[in-house]
């Protein structure tokens, strides 16, 4: 009974920790998108389409989610080399980075839709 309640809190916190990871990608992308607002507007104004700008605020979120989840890959192999974990146990440290990437997208994708409407 004690792990069942144990796993339901860590699933809990697991949840919230993704939840703020993904608000923080989203304030980040939206201050981004916010400070770069009068190249974006020039850019449109020379011929960019909607979907260029799109992608272009979408590439750099996702370049940024790339680079943390490598330094979590590096931070988790080093991790599992050392000898206070277990075999198993460092291959779930290895597959953490990986799982938790999946809010970066629609975290990018409300702030990438902000310059098409200009």
């Amino acid at each position: 009974m004690q792990w069942t309640i144990g796993a339901g809190f860590l699933g809990l916190f697991g949840t919230g920790a993704i939840l703020l990871a993904a608000l923080g990608v989203f304030g980040v992308m939206t201050y981004s998108v916010a400070r770069r607002r009068r190249e974006l507007g020039i850019r449109a104004a020379i011929g960019a389409q909607k979907s260029q700008l799109r992608g272009l605020i979408l590439g750099e979120g996702l370049r940024l989610a790339a680079i943390g989840i490598g330094i979590g890959l590096v931070l988790a192999f080093v991790a599992g080399r050392s000898g206070s974990t277990h075999s198993t146990r460092s291959a779930s440290l290895r597959s953490r980075p990986c799982s938790s990437a999946w809010p970066s997208p629609p975290a990018c994708g409300r702030p990438g839709r902000q310059p098409a409407r200009m």
